[in-house]
Formats: structure tokens, sequence, C-alpha cells
């Protein structure tokens, strides 16, 4: 949180935060798209994930079918938890900043990513994903995370969702 303290402090109107155990996939190739489309619609996302685990997905909001060579989608959705790879908007931070004010010892606290679900947040993610998070043995959880496993399952659920949303509009 102190690289979001410090991107309010000094005004700017995004950080973007990649964790050491994030992952590129290969539809980072269309990063130089995607990121000119966020700055674009700046006004519509205040979280961009390169990819996340136990989504909601509620619509998409662009597809680059015309622009990619990988027909990269973004998806909104209610609910996205991973902080491999983030762009907070400068709309984000005084929410975000706020669970480093809550009274309690930071072991006592919700994960951050699950703080972010309950803030009126608008969170756009990337289909396919562009970033996952490396597997690993997680200290806290004091088990083998099989990393890849669970963006498999995620992306495959946005690719129902999707799918879902096709059949839907034809209708």
């Amino acid at each position: 949180l102190k690289i979001i303290e410090h991107a309010k402090n000094n005004r700017w109107p995004w950080v973007m935060v990649m964790e050491d155990d994030c992952v590129a996939r290969e539809a980072m190739q269309e990063w130089p798209m995607i990121s000119a489309f966020l700055m674009q619609e700046k006004d519509r996302w205040d979280l961009f994930f390169g990819g996340g685990l136990y989504l909601y997905p509620k619509k998409i909001e662009h597809d680059f079918k015309e622009q990619s060579h990988k027909n990269i989608k973004l998806v909104e959705c209610d609910q996205v938890h991973a902080t491999h790879f983030i762009i907070y908007h400068q709309r984000s931070y005084d929410s975000l900043l706020a669970w480093h004010q809550w009274p309690l010892p930071l072991e006592q606290r919700l994960p951050i990513d699950v703080f972010i679900q309950g803030c009126q947040l608008r969170k756009w993610v990337p289909f396919p994903f562009i970033a996952w998070q490396k597997s690993r043995h997680s200290s806290t959880a004091n088990k083998f995370l099989d990393c890849d496993r669970s963006f498999k399952i995620a992306e495959q659920a946005l690719d129902g969702f999707k799918t879902f949303l096709m059949l839907s509009s034809k209708k």
C-alpha cells in the first residue's frame, strides 16, 4: 500500500503493481493495444487485473476482435481475486488506503484482495489473461498453491461466460 500512498501523494493518475511471482502469458503481447484503450477509457474502470481468480463476470466491456491477433476481450467483474498484476486508478486510492487504517493488527485483517471486493470499484480483467501468478509454496497457508491450474479454471469460466453472452444476444 506504500506504492498506492506514494502515487496518491504525487497525484499520479494511475499506478501499475506487478509482484515478483507475476508470469506473463502469451496474450501479454497485446499489452500496447490494451493499455492504450485503458488510457482512452480511463473514466470507465478503477482497477485493471492482468488475470484473476474467483471471478464474477458482469459484462464484456470491449472486444478487440478487429485489432488483435488473440481476440482479447475486457470483462467487467463484480469480483476478482489476485494482486500479482494490478493497475490502480487514482479513484481507487482512498478506498484501498482505508484498509491500512483499520484498527486491527495486520494478521487479523481481511487479505487485501478480499477487502477490494467490498469496495465499490469497477474491476476489469482481460480474456484471455495477460498474466498469471507463479505456482509456489504459500507460507501463510503452509501448502503448495497450484496457481497454473487455478488460473486455467478461471479462464475457462470466463470463456463460458463469453459463450453464454453470445448465445443470449442471439435470442
